[in-house]
């Protein structure tokens, strides 16, 4: 289990947990679902709660569009070998369950954090990176979203983040076997000798049969699909160059806007602490409750002394993994804290320590390094910014309604061109693009919103697509042109075909040739029998092999899992040739460099153990709830 997550640990972490989405950071705008919500009004039931289409499609393209900003180029081959819409469901269907198991466990989410949690999100932010409680308000408008129902998307996120941390952090232990395991698997090099021989030597003289061909053809012709194209017409409206005159914004406005949001202009008291914490793995464990008390009464009774350094006490006597070196926590606001120890921590006076404190943890003693008051920010304050911001959102809804209003003409008329037929004074620009397929994203609007152009390539010829934004820019496309996606005759393909054919049969021919030439005379003699030229490897480790075989993890495995001297049973086709392998030396690292990695190397293991502890936890919770999800959204195909 542990070698599977960690050869596929990346991709792991990307598409099962970081996907998650905590906070906003990418807010799409939905004009319009169209007739797939219709068919699947709800994508899945966990429990007694509904996943909707719409939540699922905007989920769908925020993972998407972080898949591709990691993986980058390589997101294209590594979605073929997925099934997106299982995942997206699968993942939507694991916060629902872990939302629940929150809320059953008691899980705090205060107002403070889900205020703080806001202010983070860059959506949210000025030019300057500071929180713009109006382009708040204006961006949640536009998309059609209230505060109060936005707020309590972002507290079910802290609670979800919450109870997810509790598991991973309960895997901390890491046996002295597994962290040497990891360390010899990591550091062990190997050294090789290895042939190759060309394919083409292996390829038949004659042609193959015509029978052959179309056999082949039939099991492959999927490779051979020409991929649909189309021809689009557009308009577009930009928000920046849209100026109505009649946007104002009345002083009454402001002070109901001020009243209604004053929470946000509040800034709680707050605290820098440092932290000192002696853990109690079992308050049930009389032995361990006492042994840790001894041990922060001792620290208490260190920092009683005159001239004593509270730093120096952390290091003496606090646990590594409750706090940083020298102990500090950082900022916290009135309201994070468990209430009686938060009652403790507020109460001491800036650049004195409380007693020993007890929390779940543990036990405590905290230094209070700077105290802040809290500050309400008055109207008159805040009077310039929040009429700006109401003034900006009053711009976009007049933006939202004259796009709306073009768009209901433009359906009536049926299409743009019949539109721009009965209204020629309408100023709109039309353009049109060549015709291109669909993995070509002719426009900048595709690259960001590849949702679209799905939804574009599933129309007809002259239908209209839904509005789509991107930035400022609002498009509305029509279909110009269509060419449908088809699979070429085996005679328009023959070439290829046969090409690809004597490739495969080579390729087939050429293992079995070399494997057999291994098997009774040994690597030495079969490369001579090969004429082929024998090349010694460097000494490399597991995950830094040669570049000829970097793409061959099977070989790879098979070469650190045989003795010094061994030739490998297997032959291996890796681009045109056959490559033949011989292990020369296995080399384990040397012990003394093991107490350097070891903490690395057990940060790593707690990584993995902890995301099988997620992953069992959550498996748990399916076993024991209900989770349907609906036949009529698969059936029609999911996003795609």
């Amino acid at each position: 289990m542990l070698s599977s997550m960690r050869n596929n640990r990346k991709i792991l972490s990307i598409v099962l947990w970081a996907v998650i989405i905590a906070f906003v950071s990418t807010i799409f705008v939905v004009w319009g679902i169209g007739s797939r919500e219709n068919q699947a009004s709800f994508v899945a039931r966990v429990g007694d709660s509904s996943i909707g289409y719409e939540e699922y499609r905007n989920f769908y393209d925020n993972t998407v569009q972080q898949l591709r900003g990691v993986l980058g180029d390589a997101y294209d081959e590594y979605a073929k070998n997925q099934n997106m819409d299982s995942l997206v469901i699968g993942e939507l269907v694991d916060r629902r369950l872990l939302l629940a198991e929150a809320v059953r466990l008691g899980i705090p989410a205060t107002d403070f954090e889900v205020i703080e949690a806001i202010k983070i999100v860059p959506a949210f932010q000025d030019e300057k990176g500071r929180f713009d409680s109006g382009r708040y308000v204006q961006v949640l408008n536009y998309n059609r979203q209230t505060p109060t129902v936005f707020e309590a998307s972002v507290r079910d996120d802290i609670l979800i983040n919450k109870l997810q941390n509790l598991i991973r952090n309960a895997q901390y232990a890491v046996s002295d076997t597994a962290l040497m395991n990891e360390y010899n698997y990591r550091g062990t090099m190997a050294q090789i000798s290895y042939f190759s021989v060309p394919v083409s030597r292996f390829i038949p003289g004659e042609a193959p049969s015509e029978e052959a061909l179309a056999a082949y053809y039939e099991l492959n012709k999927n490779s051979y699909r020409v991929p649909a194209k189309i021809k689009l017409k557009y308009v577009s409206f930009d928000e920046n160059a849209f100026h109505p005159d009649n946007v104002s914004v009345d002083p009454k406005e402001v002070e109901s806007y001020y009243a209604e949001h004053i929470s946000s202009y509040t800034v709680p008291e707050s605290v820098v602490i440092r932290n000192m914490a002696v853990p109690v793995s079992d308050w049930n464990d009389e032995k361990a409750v006492n042994a840790a008390k001894a041990k922060i009464d001792e620290a208490l009774a260190f920092l009683k002394k005159p001239g004593a350094d509270f730093i120096a006490a952390v290091k003496k006597y606090s646990d590594p993994s409750a706090s940083s070196g020298d102990g500090l926590v950082g900022r916290i606001y009135r309201g994070q804290l468990q209430p009686d120890f938060e009652a403790a921590v507020f109460a001491s006076e800036q650049g004195k320590f409380t007693d020993a404190l007890k929390t779940d943890y543990g036990y405590h003693i905290v230094k209070v390094e700077e105290k802040t008051p809290g500050k309400v920010y008055t109207l008159d304050e805040k009077k310039a910014e929040i009429t700006d911001a109401l003034k900006k959102n009053k711009l976009k809804a007049a933006f939202r309604n004259h796009v709306l209003a073009v768009y209901k003409d433009i359906l009536k008329a049926g299409n743009i061109t019949a539109y721009m037929d009965a209204a020629p004074e309408s100023g709109l620009k039309v353009v049109s693009t060549p015709l291109f397929s669909e993995n070509e994203a002719a426009l900048p609007v595709f690259l960001s919103r590849p949702d679209a152009l799905r939804d574009i390539f599933s129309l007809g010829k002259t239908e209209l697509s839904q509005l789509t934004e991107d930035g400022s820019v609002t498009y509305l496309f029509e279909v110009e042109e269509k060419i449908p996606s088809k699979i070429p005759a085996l005679d328009e393909v023959k070439a290829q075909v046969t090409e690809a054919y004597n490739i495969e049969e080579g390729g087939k021919a050429g293992i079995a040739g070399v494997e057999k030439a291994l098997a009774a005379d040994g690597f030495a003699k079969a490369a001579g029998s090969f004429k082929a030229a024998v090349s010694k490897s460097g000494e490399f480790k597991r995950s830094e092999p040669e570049d000829a075989f970097a793409g061959e993890p099977g070989l790879i495995n098979s070469v650190f899992s045989s003795k010094p001297g061994d030739t490998l049973k297997t032959a291996y086709l890796i681009g045109d040739k056959i490559y033949a392998v011989k292990v020369d030396s296995i080399i384990p690292p040397s012990a003394d460099g093991f107490e350097s990695e070891k903490e690395a190397i057990a940060s790593y293991i707690r990584t993995i153990k902890a995301e099988e502890a997620l992953a069992s936890y959550i498996d748990s919770l399916r076993s024991r709830t209900k989770v349907e999800i609906n036949p009529a959204f698969l059936n029609d195909g999911g996003a795609n």
